[in-house]
Parts: C-alpha cells; structure tokens; sequence
C-alpha cells in the first residue's frame, strides 16, 4: 500500500525504507571492516605465536646442549675426582715406602756403627794380644 501526500509522488514509506536500507548498508560494510580488522589482528597476532614458538624451541635446543655440556663436565670433574684419589693413595704408599727405605737406611747405619766400633775393639785386642806376644819372645 503506497501513500501519497499532497501530490509528491514519492511515497514517504518508500523513502523511510530507503533509508533504513541506506543505513542497513552502511553498518554492514562497517562490520565488514571491523570483521577484516579483527581478522588482519588474529592473523598478526598468529604470527607473534609462530614467532614465540620458534623462539622457544630455539630456546629448549639451547637448553639441551648446555644440558648436555653439563652433563660432559660432570663426568669430567668425577673423572678429575678419581685421579686426585689415585694421587693421593699413591703418594700415601710414596710416603709409607719413603719411611720404610728411611727406617732400612738408618738401621743399616746402626749396624755400620756397631761393626765399626767392634773393629775397632778387634784392633785394639790384636793391638794387645800383640803385646803380650812380644813378651813371650825368645
């Protein structure tokens, strides 16, 4: 149903719906670009993530091999840790041995002594037995 008023032949009703058409227009070209706004943020924001998570492997590789190094120093300071206790048991069996060979040397001057000082108390026997030999002289 069409109204005319006062012999404009453009009905109002037509009109109105022109322009709530206009405006149905225009909010949904204004949600279009809010749509592709919102669209274009996800996708940067995506690519933030992808970067995040390259980051993070980097990262966890990264943590891997100092783990790994680690892991390769731990065994060398354990096997530095044996060596020094094999330095030191063996300077230990050094030392003992150095006491023994010691302990030998001074027995053995000991024993010079004693044999130097009964030479010298055989000397002086054969000195007298001598001595008393000359006496007995025919």
């Amino acid at each position: 149903m069409l109204y005319f008023y006062g012999g404009n032949t453009e009905p109002y009703l037509v009109q109105g719906n022109l322009q709530d058409m206009k405006l149905a227009v225009e909010a949904s070209a204004s949600g279009a670009r809010s749509v592709q706004k919102g669209i274009e943020t996800v996708q940067s924001a995506d690519m933030v993530f992808q970067d995040i998570v390259r980051v993070i492997d980097d990262l966890t590789s990264q943590i891997q091999r100092i783990g790994h190094g680690i892991d390769t120093m731990a065994n060398e300071n354990a096997k530095m840790l044996q060596a020094s206790v094999n330095i030191a048991n063996t300077s230990g069996k050094n030392s003992d041995e150095a006491q023994s060979v010691s302990a030998a040397g001074e027995e053995q001057s000991a024993s010079m002594h004693e044999i130097s000082d009964a030479s010298r108390s055989l000397a002086q026997l054969a000195g007298d037995l001598q001595a008393e030999m000359q006496k007995f002289k025919l």
